[in-house]
Order: structure tokens, then sequence, then C-alpha cells
């Protein structure tokens, strides 16, 4: 719903100028003359699993379905043990 949306970030209308959106605060470093810290932005090791089941979305385009899990999980195992699961 959009109040647990506000309640758990700021308010789309003031996105432009808040100090969580990583555009605003580029310009106002640069602005000020200091320089940019070397940033690499990624939602981590399952970005391209998520990416590949993207009709397992919640509506609010943050969480994913419970059904996705279980590819969350398996990609999780291979990642520790290797492609034959350990096997």
């Amino acid at each position: 719903s959009e109040a647990r949306f506000r309640g758990m970030y700021e308010d789309p209308a003031e996105w432009e100028t808040s100090i969580g959106n990583p555009e605003y605060l580029a310009k106002k470093l640069l602005e000020e003359g200091k320089p940019l810290p070397q940033l690499h932005i990624s939602c981590g090791y399952n970005d391209q699993l998520a990416e590949e089941h993207a009709d397992m979305w919640e509506i609010d385009g943050i969480h994913l379905l419970k059904t996705f899990y279980p590819y969350w999980a398996a990609n999780m195992m291979m990642a520790a043990y290797g492609e034959d699961l350990g096997e």
C-alpha cells in the first residue's frame, strides 16, 4: 500500500532533492567541489536470478513472491557447493 511505501521510503514527490537519491548526492558533491566516491550499486549475487523470474515480484516491485525462493535456495546451494551441488 502507499502508506506502507511511505513508511519505508521517502515521499516520491521529494525524491529529486532527497539524500537517498544517488544522482542528487553526486550533483551536490560536484557543486561543492568534492570528489565523487567510487561506488558500485548492486543488490547482490541473485540479481540475474531475480531478472530471469521477473514475473515473481510482489506488486510493490520490491519484494519477491514466495514461489521465487526455491530458485533462490538452489542458486545459493550451487554457489556454496558448485554446479554438482556437492555430489
